[in-house]
C-alpha cells in the first residue's frame, strides 16, 4: 500500500529529471496513486514535496 494520500503534493526523487509538481487526486483499490491529470504515479519514484516546493509549484534544486 502507498504512503501517499489524496491531496498530497509530490515531486520526483532526485535521480529522475522532472521538476513538475504532482497532486494526488485518488488512490485506487489496489493502492495505485493517480494525479489530477489521471496519470498513474509509481510511488517508488516520488517523495512528498516540501512546503517551499508547493509554494513554488515545482521541485526545487
Amino acid at each position: 500500500m502507498t504512503e501517499f494520500k489524496v491531496g498530497d503534493f509530490l515531486v520526483t526523487k532526485r535521480q529522475f529529471e522532472s521538476n513538475e509538481l504532482f497532486k494526488v487526486d485518488r488512490v485506487g483499490r489496489t493502492g495505485g496513486i493517480y494525479d489530477d491529470k489521471w496519470r498513474l504515479l509509481h510511488d517508488e519514484k516520488f517523495e512528498l514535496a516540501t512546503s517551499e516546493e508547493v509554494e513554488a509549484g515545482r521541485r526545487l534544486p
